[in-house]
């Protein structure tokens, strides 16, 4: 179905440059060019995705469409409610309103992706046999009796010119589910359906998130990973070179909460603006001849707000 929409958008992209090409003296083509060149692009991605039969390739091209979308939707939809800035598209209005209507329909159909991007599953749900990992007497003690026995957060590889760095994905989840921590609500509802709450009956989790695989991580750090700063050595046991091996062991996440503290900080006061804006608007635009603005400053106040407490979630 992502397919599907994404190959109207492409029709709906390169109609919209033929027509800026019949249209004499107009200066906005470059523009429809890249349209058609992002349609493209997300098709091809959206058609590689479904032959994928690999379950990391999968969640990959899946996650780089959910990203892809969520930009080209915010971009078009800004772009089409702000009334001092309306798209190119509607300068060529003249006695036909095609142009107006299709720019729409692409903002239309890029929502539909959106929407199909975050509720796909990043891939499908898995069994593993608790004897191959505990002893017999918790395998004889198990009360859960859920096929699905694997963690929903399942560890990949990410392989950039040839340099391994470990991240994860959701198995069994969609995007929206990750952001939303969904995937936790299995483990939550065993205390209502389970007989017993030992180690076997809880989801089984990938090795590197097991304290054996994190013990051995942290003891090589520890032989391997020295602070030396020219000829500049820290002494021993003033936790400065501690420090700096826990930060090469877990940087991705230190600078993950880093991201999502700068954005907390920058969401925190959006939505203090908008409604200062609103309110600013509805005291002057008594007559409402300038709707549109209004309408800008309430979804803008709205759309902060929910990404505000998504966040905080």
């Amino acid at each position: 179905m992502m397919s599907v929409l994404l190959a109207v958008a492409l029709t709906v992209s390169t109609v919209s440059l033929g027509w800026s090409i019949a249209e004499e003296g107009d200066d906005e083509t470059t523009i429809y060019v890249l349209h058609v060149c992002f349609a493209l692009y997300t098709f091809l991605i959206s058609t590689r995705a479904v032959t994928q039969e690999n379950v990391d390739d999968h969640s990959d091209l899946i996650i780089h469409i959910t990203i892809l979308m969520s930009v080209a939707f915010s971009l078009l939809f800004s772009s089409a409610i702000l009334p001092d800035s309306p798209p190119p598209v509607a300068e060529l209005l003249y006695e036909d309103s095609v142009p107006l209507g299709l720019w729409y329909t692409l903002v239309v159909i890029y929502a539909l992706v959106c929407v199909l991007a975050y509720t796909t599953p990043l891939g499908p749900p898995l069994h593993y046999e608790p004897s191959d990992i505990y002893s017999e007497k918790t395998v004889q003690s198990i009360t859960n009796t859920e096929e699905e026995n694997v963690c929903g957060i399942m560890s990949t590889l990410l392989r950039l010119r040839g340099i391994s760095s470990s991240y994860f994905s959701v198995l069994g989840a969609s995007p929206w589910d990750t952001m939303l921590f969904s995937y936790t609500t299995k483990v939550v509802w065993l205390g209502n359906v389970a007989a017993s709450l030992d180690i076997g009956d809880l989801p089984i989790v990938p090795a590197n998130m097991r304290s054996t695989y994190n013990y051995a991580a942290m003891r090589n750090a520890m032989r391997t990973i020295k602070l030396r700063i020219f000829s500049w050595k820290p002494k021993p046991g003033n936790g400065y070179e501690l420090a700096w091996r826990v930060l090469r062991l877990n940087y991705i996440a230190f600078f993950a909460l880093l991201g999502l503290a700068s954005l907390s900080a920058v969401l925190f006061y959006t939505p203090a603006y908008f409604l200062q804006q609103l309110v600013a608007y509805l005291e002057v635009d008594r007559a409402r001849e300038h709707k549109g603005w209004g309408w800008v400053f309430a979804i803008g106040l709205f759309a902060t707000n929910a990404l505000l407490f998504l966040g905080e979630a």
